[in-house]
């Protein structure tokens, strides 16, 4: 798939084309997105998230807990 700057994006989303990123990590957290992929639950009210961090902003704001 052709990069649009190829020496700073290594990785190409291949659904939509426009996304670039040179972190095999945030590719994958971008094509979740695609599909609607929120792998992060709370234990408490089983509220989902995409990110980690969204969970714990959750966690914090909604049940007063710092994890």
């Amino acid at each position: 798939m052709p990069r649009p700057q190829a020496y700073k994006y290594k990785y190409v989303c291949y659904l939509c084309k426009t996304y670039n990123t040179y972190i095999m990590c945030n590719l994958r957290m971008h094509i979740g997105s695609h599909f609607n992929v929120k792998p992060f639950v709370c234990q408490q009210c089983g509220f989902r998230v995409t990110r980690k961090q969204g969970l714990k902003y959750h966690m914090k704001t909604v049940h007063g807990l710092n994890h």
